[in-house]
């Protein structure tokens, strides 16, 4: 069976011009060739379930997908006014009807990819002025947990590696690119908990210093209120 739906409401959005094939076989529904434009965005995919024991699996692609604060609440810094690239494959069991296990079984691998894009709750140019003004690195290390970070910051690209098991999605790694910085991250965020764990190294560059030591850089608590 083929489906072919104009408008497919999606939480808060709505999937355009979505189609896909559908068919039963050896004991498994499979969506195949799946298409659909999300925000202008391309989503392409496909999906297996096992009727007998409710094993599903899949992947997914997205491609050109502008970024909007909206898509992450309220937390304290958000990236927005950049396209991003994802392609994920995934697996789980939705044989038990608690959330917590559905949550828990699935596995999933991904990286994803962007152009230019922007980060709100740090000035990185703002930052790196004020390190040259520095002698030495103990005062680098003040000027970073004074917090005074800034208000916008542009990266020139990011990538990012993960997956996903027992509950948990895991950075392994973020890296973020900046004229001023390099920054490479790696965690965990627990999904059922709403916790995020992240260690980060910050590699600054300034028109001063060239080959700074890392800053090590820790975030702890939920996405709204993390402590740095």
């Amino acid at each position: 069976l083929n489906f072919q739906i104009d408008k497919l409401k999606l939480n808060d959005g709505f999937l355009d011009s979505t189609n896909f094939d559908l068919k039963f076989s050896d004991h498994a529904l499979k969506i195949n060739a799946f298409d659909a434009k999300f925000n202008d965005a391309n989503i392409n995919g496909a999906l297996n379930l096992v009727l007998a024991n409710k094993k599903f699996s899949g992947r997914i692609n997205i491609n050109k997908l502008l970024i909007i604060k909206e898509y992450f609440g309220s937390s304290s810094i958000d990236l927005f006014d950049g396209v991003i690239d994802c392609s994920i494959t995934y697996k789980g069991n939705i044989s038990n009807n608690n959330f917590e296990k559905i949550v828990r079984s699935i596995n999933s691998k991904g990286n994803c990819s962007t152009g230019k894009i922007k980060v709100s709750g740090v000035d990185f140019e703002k930052i790196a002025k004020t390190v040259d003004k520095i002698n030495d690195f103990p005062s680098l290390i003040k000027i970073i947990n004074k917090k005074n970070f800034g208000k916008e910051s542009k990266f020139e690209k990011i990538t990012l590696k993960f997956n996903t098991k027992d509950g948990f999605f895991y950075i392994k790694p973020l890296k973020a690119f900046h004229s001023n910085l390099t920054l490479n991250s790696n965690g965990n965020f627990n999904i059922l908990k709403n916790y995020l764990t992240l260690d980060s190294k910050a590699y600054f560059k300034t028109t001063k210093y060239k080959d700074l030591p890392a800053v090590g850089i820790n975030i702890a608590g939920p996405p709204t209120g993390p402590k740095i």
